[in-house]
């Protein structure tokens, strides 16, 4: 079955595959089809991300998760209405789809770990400078940038000129059409659609004239580096009781984690609080609640005891989230990667039953080759 892998806002790879694919057999084939160094896999990850302006997230997604596991929750979720495949006592949850149809999610390929070798071969850095730049256009298209009316003026002509290196008076009918789209399909939701001209747009391409790629993607990125999504993963998070009250933090934030640092952020990507990974005393994982102290004081007990200043906060990607920070600090420390290795089979149980009917449930998945719990309870159905 066809499956596309979204690269951009825009673009995608078709991809043929089988619903009993796992994730991380895809990532293989598109690597495969797309001549990427084999360097990269323990860098690179699926994601199904959501671009709606008012309901933005994205959800990685584990190399052991199947195809079907992914389209099969879209249509259940569709159908039923439900919301999760979680109870209460499970730790993870390994794909989350609680949107409605006309929200569905997206599966982007996108850099989990992003590269921090300065010694890093001219192919990787151009790769990287690539995903780094279509992001930069997927989360300006969702107005989570915050950029001036000049900047995005500037960042449409670079869109201009990419998609048509001739600026000549000859191809200006193509450039107009161009200009037009690229406001009123990235600047929808912030309003540059209405703001910005195709005139000021088509003005500023003399900016980049005769220039190259390499000159306009350091253009982009320079904007794209003043803002705290640079190079970062996004995780909605709920922060405890305890931890509202004491830092005065709204109930629901994303936490934005780079190869340096946290940033608290609101849905808007505005930076609420950056706490570097020096900063970090210590880290822990309870369930689905991520618990940090940090080397800030903020009192002592009795017994002249420091106490330290505490964040605890819950995610239902808790795993993948505990992960991604240690992992960025052995990275700091070490200067490696390595992906723990974490079992995520349990045994069925009768919480995991979805009420729905089999021949609903025939046309959705075909599924024999996965002991994943959705599957497991489609066998047994």
């Amino acid at each position: 079955m066809p499956l596309k892998v979204y690269l951009t806002p825009e673009k995608y790879v078709l991809m043929q595959c089988e619903l009993y694919e796992s994730f991380e057999e895809l990532k293989y084939k598109i690597f495969k089809t797309l001549n990427f160094p084999q360097e990269l896999l323990i860098h690179m990850a699926f994601y199904e991300v959501c671009e709606q302006n008012e309901f933005f997230d994205e959800t990685f997604i584990e190399n052991f998760v199947r195809v079907s596991d992914v389209l099969g929750t879209w249509e259940l979720a569709h159908m039923t209405k439900i919301t999760t495949h979680q109870d209460d006592d499970d730790d993870e949850t390994a794909v989350v789809s609680q949107k409605p149809n006309e929200e569905r999610g997206k599966i982007y390929l996108k850099f989990r770990y992003h590269l921090m070798d300065s010694n890093k071969s001219k192919i990787l850095q151009s790769i990287e400078d690539i995903f780094l730049f279509s992001e930069f256009y997927r989360l300006l298209h969702v107005n989570r940038i915050a950029v001036t009316p000049e900047q995005f003026s500037a960042a449409m002509a670079v869109y201009v000129k990419l998609r048509n290196p001739d600026t000549t008076i000859k191809n200006m009918s193509n450039l107009i059409q161009e200009a037009r789209h690229a406001i009123a399909f990235y600047g929808k939701f912030s309003g540059y659609n209405i703001k910005i001209s195709y005139e000021l747009v088509l003005n500023g391409l003399a900016n980049f004239a005769g220039d190259n790629f390499g000159g306009m993607k350091k253009f982009i990125l320079s904007i794209f580096e003043g803002t705290g999504a640079y190079k970062a993963q996004y995780f909605k998070i709920n922060f405890e009781p305890e931890s509202i009250i004491q830092n005065d933090f709204p109930s629901n934030v994303l936490l934005l984690v780079n190869p340096l640092e946290l940033l608290f952020t609101t849905t808007k990507l505005t930076i609420i609080l950056a706490l570097p990974f020096t900063q970090i005393r210590t880290l822990n994982i309870v369930k689905q609640v991520i618990v940090l102290t940090t080397t800030i004081k903020i009192d002592e007990t009795e017994n002249g005891q420091p106490i330290f200043k505490k964040y605890s906060f819950r995610n239902n990607q808790a795993k993948t989230l505990y992960k991604t920070i240690v992992n960025y600090i052995n990275f700091a420390l070490n200067g490696s990667f390595k992906e723990p290795e974490i079992s995520f089979q349990r045994p069925y149980r009768d919480s995991d039953k979805i009420e729905i009917s089999k021949s609903e449930m025939a046309v959705i998945i075909d599924n024999r080759r996965t002991n994943h719990p959705i599957n497991r309870f489609y066998k047994k159905c």
